[in-house]
């Protein structure tokens, strides 16, 4: 039977912040999850673990208060510092275990077999990819409203890059993408884009391959 791996908080400003979503699903109530690391006994010093604060909110509106409570070392540097290239283990209990994985606490919701944890590390891991592709298509999106509107306030028309130019630039990057090397269906890409009144200056173009102008869309520099 597959694992279940879900987000239950993350890290902003080394507080622990505890994910609105996980409400919604019922995957941990915040409660339980709140108990479960205030009353976690640390393995580490203070001063050779990473220190986290919980915040926690009671009440809303005119009424609604946020207090701080500082959690005792739930990693130790050296894990902290592996936790941005794998999942490391926060907390092992009955039917319950955290996960830390680049500043997000993950949650399984049973014990598992030895023979499941590469699943659990690749659930994680592929569960951090996807939610950085939705930002990603997010962001091309709001670049893709923003050229648009310029469009509409300025025209769309565009100036031809002038031949010396492209001459240059060619010679200059090497004939070949400037992110990846490849030297097949290259491109002309402003590093500040057209449509934020990026120049056709040499300073201002680079080589690129379709898939890395892709990649980029609107975004400056890139």
């Amino acid at each position: 039977m597959p694992i279940s791996v879900k987000l239950v908080a993350r890290i902003i400003n080394k507080k622990v912040i505890f994910d609105s979503s996980s409400k919604r699903t019922g995957i941990l109530r915040a409660y339980d999850f709140y108990a479960m690391l205030t009353s976690f006994e640390p393995k580490y010093e203070e001063n050779l673990g990473m220190n986290l604060e919980l915040e926690l909110t009671f009440g809303e509106g005119p009424d609604k208060r946020v207090i701080s409570l500082k959690l005792p070392p739930l990693l130790s540097v050296e894990d902290y510092e592996k936790s941005e290239s794998i999942p490391v283990v926060i907390m092992e209990s009955t039917g319950v275990h955290l996960w830390f994985y680049k500043e997000k606490i993950y949650y399984t919701p049973r014990h598992h077999a030895i023979d499941e944890l590469d699943e659990i590390l690749n659930r994680i891991i592929l569960y951090h990819l996807q939610e950085s592709n939705e930002i990603s298509i997010l962001s091309r999106k709001i670049k893709n409203f923003e050229g648009a509107i310029y469009a509409k306030k300025y025209g769309t028309r565009r100036e031809p890059i002038p031949d010396d130019i492209q001459i240059l630039v060619m010679a200059r990057d090497g004939e070949q993408c400037v992110k990846c090397g490849l030297k097949e269906e290259l491109q002309y890409d402003h590093i500040i884009p057209v449509s934020r009144r990026g120049s056709n200056t040499a300073e201002n173009i680079q080589i690129l391959c379709r898939l890395c102008n892709q990649r980029k869309s609107n975004i400056i520099g890139g």
